[in-house]
């Protein structure tokens, strides 16, 4: 079998989540069923990154070297040109004019619907296209692929979307390089983080989605009820006063989050980074008192898992699929609270055992993800697709 592959957001140099997620089912894929005959459809130059992405005997790289309307013009064109068996688009958007003339089935992967349930929180433009795309694809694509039964949940209620072609798909853990104590040391110091004092660490870009103005209130509020007789020790800390460390380059809707840590007091406890690199965010993760996740939306959170899997505590967000990914693993708070918040970073500084308990079940619960099981799952949908277009 012939399956074309959308592989055109797996190589862009500093992958946001979705891209991620393309990159990795991507290469499971190939991994696990090395007998079917694969084109990957690049938007970039097939380069040796590309190459050493996406080896192997049965693999076709075709660059479509199209500016403007990739998807819908260069992607469509490919395809009526050179159908393959089945076409797989890891991330929301499926070619305008299939809908009026389709040369192969369609499998859709669907991450993320928080743009209909939070709008305020995506670019005007973002939105429409957001909407327009994934509402053509509930309705035209033959399967689609859900990362999470939240997502399957929400097409279904925002979309009407035929419920026997939706599949869910886990995502599955992405693992950090692994990093040394001397690395991490090298890291806090490169960021002004002090051995004895312990942070707390957000990562990820830096937009209104991930409700970060609500974290800063709620440090805020922890700084001035932070009462401890005497420093309190843990298995990895002393605790002295702690930090907060936003990790991430800046988004759309730019707000000035140091203006508002400098108007509520706690510029000197915090630390913006800017983007970092996959060896920084190990470093990082693997030093941090614990991780807080406060978005108040997210089709998966694959920063929990990668939190989880470094051994580090999770505080996360009640909402959407994050109850779903992060499973016991994770000390809950209401993200439009910013006592909700407050009161969990306060209490996982002040009971060691809890902490202990998060890292532990974190770590498990890591078990029920894999890209294997993952790409077991697209490659089922995939056959079935193709089978019923023969038909």
């Amino acid at each position: 079998m012939i399956i074309g592959i959308d592989a055109s957001r797996a190589t862009r140099a500093h992958p946001t989540g979705t891209e991620r997620y393309a990159r990795e089912i991507i290469r499971a894929v190939l991994q696990l069923a090395p007998q079917h005959h694969y084109r990957l459809y690049l938007r970039d130059p097939v380069d040796e990154a590309a190459h050493t992405a996406f080896t192997g005997r049965s693999v076709e790289l075709v660059h479509i070297a199209q500016q403007r309307l990739w998807t819908h013009v260069g992607l469509a064109r490919e395809i009526e040109q050179r159908p393959p068996d089945v076409l797989f688009i890891p991330s929301h958007v499926m070619p305008f004019r299939h809908a009026f003339r389709k040369p192969a089935p369609v499998v859709v992967g669907v991450h993320d619907l928080g743009y209909r349930l939070f709008p305020d929180t995506h670019p005007f433009k973002q939105r429409v296209y957001l909407d327009l795309t994934t509402g053509f694809a509930a309705r035209f694509a033959d399967g689609l692929a859900a990362v999470s039964e939240a997502t399957r949940q929400d097409l279904i209620r925002l979309y009407h979307a035929n419920v026997a072609k939706i599949v869910v798909t886990h995502e599955g853990v992405l693992a950090l390089p692994p990093v040394s104590e001397p690395e991490c040391a090298q890291v806090r110091q490169k960021f002004d983080l002090p051995m004895q004092q312990p942070f707390f660490l957000h990562v990820g870009t830096l937009q209104p989605r991930k409700n970060l103005r609500r974290l800063l209130m709620a440090f805020a509020q922890l700084r001035n009820s932070w009462k401890l007789s005497g420093p309190v020790n843990t298995a990895r800390f002393t605790l002295h006063d702690p930090l907060l460390v936003l990790a991430g380059a800046p988004g759309w809707g730019r707000e000035d989050l140091p203006a508002v840590a400098e108007s509520l007091g706690i510029q000197n406890s915090m630390r913006f980074t800017g983007y970092i690199s996959d060896v920084e965010k190990s470093a990082l993760m693997h030093s941090a008192f614990a991780y807080v996740f406060p978005s108040l939306y997210e089709g998966f959170g694959l920063p929990v898992l990668e939190a989880q899997s470094s051994g580090t505590a999770v505080l996360c967000s009640q909402t959407s699929s994050l109850p779903e990914v992060a499973g016991a693993g994770a000390l809950w708070f209401n993200p439009l609270d910013e006592q909700s918040i407050a009161a969990a970073l306060q209490r996982i500084l002040l009971d060691p055992a809890l902490r202990a308990d998060l890292i532990r079940h974190g770590t498990e619960n890591t078990k029920r993800f894999s890209w294997s099981h993952s790409a077991q799952q697209v490659l089922v949908q995939l056959e079935q697709v193709a089978q019923e277009w023969r038909k």
